[in-house]
């Protein structure tokens, strides 16, 4: 083999070699964005979720207001007799003092 034939070969695996090398880079660089795709993927389905959770609680608010509502309505509308405590301890009075047969 001569000389400028074994300039070439080697030029040639010189230059087989940088594509090698440009090839990893983009095959790393897809793969990065492939990575950074997913995660962004992931964040979105996330926030989503998220979203979903927010509206349900603020649906299950809305149900508690109004339940609240309700109650507040229902204890407005008891009604209370008063206490006569004389009675009451006449009564107590009455039943310890009461005859036994």
């Amino acid at each position: 083999m001569d000389e400028q034939h074994k300039k070439v070969l080697r030029r040639e695996k010189d230059n087989s070699r940088e594509l090698q090398g440009d090839l990893h880079m983009v095959k790393d660089q897809m793969k990065t964005k492939k990575n950074s795709r997913h995660s962004a993927q992931l964040e979105v389905n996330s926030i989503s979720e998220q979203i979903d959770l927010l509206e349900d609680l603020k649906a299950e608010k809305e149900k508690l207001k109004t339940k609240l509502l309700l109650a507040e309505d229902e204890l407005f509308n008891v009604k209370v007799l008063p206490i006569d405590w004389d009675q009451i301890g006449r009564n107590i009075y009455l039943a310890n003092h009461w005859p036994s047969k």
